[in-house]
């Protein structure tokens, strides 16, 4: 069943990619106001780096391109000063 899971804060993206760095060891990151990345673009030559994943965590054989589109997560995330709150839902 799917469902949105939300205590009610509201966030922005650009204060969430710290959390998420943090949670995943990652030491450099950044958001630059006005900057731009585009995982079409990024993830195009990636394919044999997810072959290798694929390989090392015995994960059932799929390419890069079967896991998902880009173009998706670019039009989600690339939306400036996006605030996400459950306020409305809450109305009904």
């Amino acid at each position: 069943e799917a469902f949105n899971c939300s205590n009610g804060d509201v966030f922005r993206w650009k204060q969430l990619w710290k959390v998420l760095a943090e949670q995943f060891g990652i030491e450099e990151y950044g958001y630059e106001e006005g900057s731009s990345l585009k995982l079409a673009e990024l993830m195009k030559d990636k394919g044999p780096v997810w072959d290798e994943i694929v390989k090392e965590n015995e994960l059932e054989p799929t390419k890069l391109e079967e896991v998902g589109e880009w173009w998706v997560a670019d039009a989600s995330f690339g939306m400036e000063n996006i605030v996400d709150s459950m306020n409305k839902a809450k109305e009904h």
